[in-house]
């Protein structure tokens, strides 16, 4: 678990979170609580990588699958034994991700 191999991450997150104000965050999630942009999703024409955690229960993976399905040419990837934060839980694994994607993204682009 991220807590027990990264305690140092999880204590800065813990922290920035504190420090928000409760009003303001809780705000924030009934804002997006909601929010259905998956009819919109069909209109994006660049690089997409959609990344999840298979640990993730805020964004699940089930979810991150429908937003990749509605993006065309999107790469959906889910990072093992991580949670909502995948750049803290697993960075290695995200990077790798993230390079894999910019890298496609710029291959095309040459070759058109």
């Amino acid at each position: 678990e991220c807590r027990d191999r990264r305690p140092d991450d999880v204590e800065r997150i813990r922290g920035i979170l504190a420090a928000s104000h409760p009003a303001g965050y809780a705000a924030s999630c009934r804002a997006i609580a909601g929010l259905d942009l998956t009819e919109v999703l069909v209109n994006i024409s660049v690089p997409v990588l959609v990344l999840v955690g298979s640990e993730d229960t805020s964004t699940t993976p089930e979810m991150a699958l429908r937003i990749h399905e509605h993006i065309p040419g999107s790469r959906y990837e889910v990072i093992a034994r991580a949670a909502h934060l995948t750049n803290i839980a697993e960075p290695e694994a995200f990077a790798r991700a993230v390079i894999e994607t910019v890298l496609r993204g710029e291959r095309s682009e040459t070759s058109e």
